[in-house]
């Protein structure tokens, strides 16, 4: 039930009000404890699925990440080869060359 102030809407629990007020409104407690219990289940279950959607983006970018990463260094790696083996291969012509 709510009332309105001066200042705003005020809202006052079932549970608050006086009996005859609560039996006017056909207030029944325990359905109203099986709704607040059907309630909260809803939430938990809800906050549930937001947990779970979150746990699985937050694995996806772990992966997305490390796939970046392992081509990121396998560019790296074929571009330091070739780099390596024209390094080797003068060191070795040099070498002939010493000889």
């Amino acid at each position: 039930m709510s009332r309105v102030r001066p200042g705003g809407i005020v809202k006052i629990p079932f549970t608050e009000l006086p009996k005859e007020v609560q039996e006017r409104f056909y207030y029944d407690p325990e359905k109203a404890a099986a709704a607040q219990a059907a309630d909260m289940a809803i939430v938990q279950q809800t906050n549930q699925h937001v947990e779970e959607s979150n746990k699985q983006q937050r694995e996806a970018e772990q992966q997305k990440a490390l796939e970046s990463q392992l081509a990121q260094l396998q560019q790296e790696e074929e571009t330091e080869l070739p780099v390596q083996k024209n390094i080797y291969r003068s060191h070795l012509r040099e070498t002939v060359r010493l000889k």
